[in-house]
C-alpha cells in the first residue's frame, strides 16, 4: 500500500502516539517483528548508512528501548497488527509528572502551539488521514456514534479551522489544516 498521509504525533497526558500510514513491509510480519524487517526501498536505506544517517540496519527498535529505559520511561508499545498502519505509543515517564498530572518538563513553546480536540475529533482526523473522501455516514458508523454528534464536533472542528471540506457531500475531500508545527492533545 502507497500513501501520502504524514507521520502523525499525537500527545496525550500519559503517552505520545506515533502513527505511520501503511504496515509492515515486505518479509516483516507481526509474528517477527522486530526481529525481522524489511525496506521499501533499499536504495535509499543503503544511502542514509552510507551518509552516516544509520549505523546499523535493523537496531532502531532495539535502540529506541534502551534509550526510553535510560530515560525513566516505560518501553514503546508498538501496534503492528494495523492494516493500514503502524503505531507505536511511549508511555510519559513518572519522573516528567508532577503528582497532580501537570508536566514538569517539555512545555509546547516557540513555534509550536498546542490544540485541544476530543477523542471523537482526533478519530476523525484519523479516518480522514486514511481516506480523504471518508462520508459522516461511514465516518459514525466506523467510529459507532451518532451521525449527528459527528456532525456537531465536524462544524467545531471546521470553525477552528482544523479541517474543511471541498465539493459535495457524496464526491468531495476532506483536508486537515493543522499545520505540522502543532501539537495535539486530548482532552
Amino acid at each position: 500500500m502507497q500513501s501520502n498521509t504524514p507521520l502523525r504525533f499525537y500527545e496525550f497526558a500519559s503517552h505520545l502516539e506515533i502513527l505511520n500510514a501503511g504496515g509492515l513491509y515486505g518479509n516483516a510480519r507481526p509474528e517477527n517483528f522486530p526481529s525481522v524487517n524489511d525496506y521499501r526501498n533499499p536504495l535509499v536505506a543503503s544511502a542514509m548508512k552510507t551518509l552516516g544517517y544509520v549505523n546499523m540496519f535493523n537496531r532502531g527498535v532495539g535502540q529506541v528501548q534502551t534509550d526510553l529505559k535510560e530515560n525513566g520511561n516505560q518501553p514503546a508499545e508498538f501496534n503492528v497488527n494495523l492494516i493500514t498502519a503502524f503505531k507505536v505509543d511511549v508511555r510519559v515517564s513518572q519522573s516528567y509528572t508532577k503528582e497532580d498530572g501537570g508536566k514538569t518538563g517539555g512545555k509546547v513553546g516557540g513555534d509550536v502551539a498546542l490544540i485541544e480536540m476530543t477523542d471523537i475529533q482526533k478519530s476523525i482526523i484519523d479516518l480522514i488521514g486514511v481516506d480523504a473522501s471518508i462520508s459522516i455516514d461511514l465516518m459514525a458508523v466506523k467510529m459507532a456514534v451518532k451521525k449527528r454528534t459527528l456532525e456537531r464536533e465536524i462544524a467545531k472542528m471546521k470553525q477552528k479551522g482544523y479541517i474543511s471540506r471541498t465539493g459535495s457531500p457524496r464526491s468531495g475531500k476532506w483536508e486537515v489544516i493543522i499545520p505540522y508545527n502543532y501539537v495535539i492533545e486530548i482532552v
